[in-house]
């Protein structure tokens, strides 16, 4: 966290100490928001946030999307900003923008291209967000610190972008998710699990049970059905506890789970190579669908129950 900023023994000249949250840490935040995230908008808000929480340095975040040949500003936090529509070729932030490649600027007021927006801003630094060589947009950043902006906040950044861009991609192509329906049984401090059909696809592998929502079926009913097919139970569904959107070589899916608080009838095994009950802990022992295992490491860890 940044701990103090104070004048140095020179005019002009200021003593920075800066220890930042570990890059690994925010990379794995945001990685898990694009999992959950509903939208490309919704993790663009939650990202710009995150950043800004976990890098006090960072007084000015904010995500711009490229339009044919202008920067349109998307969601950002700190002082409002006249810049909301920038040329592609104009400002540090076109520059980064027309070249593809990251921008670091030191002091501000010594280059020509900045856009003056803040009086207290000292250092910029813009990270395109690019998919198969396409700029998709840039992540902007401003600091009231003079050259705020090192190697790692570059990198951390560029890994940021990396996972924008994937989202970007996929809502600007059109692609579509297939939607599936997940339960959560728990009986005390065990969970129900399933594993896959050995003659399935990812057969051996295991998950929660549930399946694939069909055109116009509501996601409650579809778990409902669901679990009367695979479980001979009639279920109950409850609260939606978790959401995320994963790409298999495959196939695109997008895994809402609910709880199941009750049921009619007793569980039987009408579909799978076989079904447990285990304790939340030890969750992450056993192979799961690769769609499933954050939030089955999140289950193991008490974040999610």
């Amino acid at each position: 966290m940044y701990h103090s900023l104070s004048p140095g023994p020179f005019v002009g000249e200021w003593i920075v100490f800066i220890m930042t949250v570990d890059t690994q840490k925010i990379v794995k935040s945001i990685e898990l928001a694009a999992a959950g995230a509903v939208s490309a908008d919704s993790l663009m808000v939650e990202t710009v946030a995150l950043l800004q929480r976990e890098r006090p340095h960072y007084n000015w975040v904010g995500i711009y999307l490229l339009e044919k040949d202008v920067l349109i500003l998307g969601p950002f936090v700190g002082k409002p900003t006249p810049h909301t529509r920038i040329p592609l070729h104009q400002g540090i932030c076109g520059a980064a923008a027309s070249t593809g490649r990251t921008v670091i600027v030191g002091d501000v007021n010594a280059d020509p291209r900045y856009l003056a927006c803040s009086l207290e801003t000292r250092s910029e630094i813009v990270v395109p967000i690019t998919r198969h060589g396409q700029v998709l947009g840039e992540i902007d950043i401003d600091s009231d610190i003079p050259a705020a902006f090192t190697e790692d906040d570059r990198s951390l950044l560029e890994k940021v972008a990396e996972i924008l861009a994937q989202r970007l991609h996929i809502e600007k192509t059109g692609t579509k998710p297939i939607l599936v329906a997940a339960g959560i049984l728990k009986d005390g401090d065990r969970v129900l699990i399933c594993q896959r059909h050995h003659s399935d696809a990812y057969g051996m592998q295991w998950e929660f049970p549930g399946g694939k929502v069909e055109t116009n079926e509501d996601l409650k009913e579809s778990l409902r059905r669901e679990l009367a097919e695979e479980l001979s139970i009639d279920a109950t569904v409850g609260d939606e506890v978790f959401r995320l959107r994963h790409r298999y070589p495959d196939r695109y899916v997008e895994v809402v789970f609910f709880s199941v608080p009750s049921y009619l009838g007793t569980i039987t095994n009408r579909v799978f190579e076989a079904i447990e009950w285990t304790p939340l802990a030890r969750l992450p022992l056993y192979e799961f669908l690769e769609a499933d295992r954050k939030l089955v490491n999140r289950m193991a860890r008490g974040e999610i129950v």
